[in-house]
């Protein structure tokens, strides 16, 4: 949580051109095992790195860092969000290692200043709102 909280601060403090906020997070899971669906999540991106919180799919509190690599064509962002989370156990996660697990997943959201966001991994299709400024 501290490195989270410090790399949160380090994005704050650089000029803001290039930045959105996710909010939200709503889900629908392809597995049976899901206790959580309402995710409340909180993220921000600044150049290409990601950090936030979410209730995770078995309503624990989840923290994740990672890399958002995206393009834009035809007025849509398209991207793929890879990097390091916590909040899960050895048997919800296939490749947890201590409480650090990878996450990835792909998105397509309008580019718009505040825009819908589906963004899909191998479990789930999850619907969020981006913000950008």
């Amino acid at each position: 949580m501290r490195y989270l909280l410090i790399i949160f601060c380090a994005l704050l403090s650089q000029p803001s051109d290039a930045g959105s906020l996710y909010l939200g997070g709503w889900s629908h899971h392809f597995v049976d095992d899901i206790t959580n669906e309402t995710h409340e999540l909180v993220a921000i991106e600044y150049q290409n790195v990601i950090v936030g919180t979410a209730i995770n799919s078995y309503a624990r509190r989840a923290y994740f860092v990672g890399g958002d690599f995206s393009t834009v064509k035809y007025h849509l962002e398209w991207g793929v969000i890879a990097g390091l989370m916590t909040g899960y156990r050895d048997d919800e996660h296939p490749l947890i290692v201590g409480s650090i697990s990878p996450m990835a997943l792909v998105y397509v959201t309008p580019d718009w200043p505040v825009s819908p966001t589906l963004a899909i991994a191998p479990k789930f299709a999850m619907l969020t709102f981006k913000v950008r400024w």
